[in-house]
């Protein structure tokens, strides 16, 4: 009977990653369904407790913002997840996740700057 607990837990786990990657595949295509799925995504793993499911949440909704120019909105959100990947100790994740956020910020300063001149 735990056993199954436990195969029944990491199954839903992987549908919570499983809908976050979604979201964040969806963010270049419709920006806000893919927000509004990790949102829902974000909210169960929040009740679960699972933090790699929040983590990769917070990653999705941050893209989807990026999509939609809100780079602001964007690097509080990418800032959240590496909080949350960081706390789990994911090193994939730790590490994949700054590759992904380096490009954006050198885009997001040269945007500012050219605003400015």
């Amino acid at each position: 009977m735990c056993l199954a607990r436990v195969s029944f837990s990491q199954e839903q786990d992987s549908v919570l990653i499983s809908g976050a990657s979604s979201a964040f595949d969806l963010a270049s295509v419709n920006s806000d369904s893919a927000y509004h799925i990790a949102k829902k995504v974000l909210k169960q793993s929040e009740n679960k407790g699972f933090t790699r499911g929040m983590a990769n949440s917070y990653n999705a909704m941050g893209w989807a913002y990026m999509h939609q120019g809100k780079m602001d909105s964007f690097l509080l959100f990418l800032r959240e997840a590496k909080k949350l990947f960081q706390k789990e100790s994911s090193d994939f994740d730790v590490f994949y996740q700054p590759i992904l956020y380096h490009p954006i910020r050198v885009l997001q300063v040269l945007i500012h700057f050219d605003n400015f001149t």
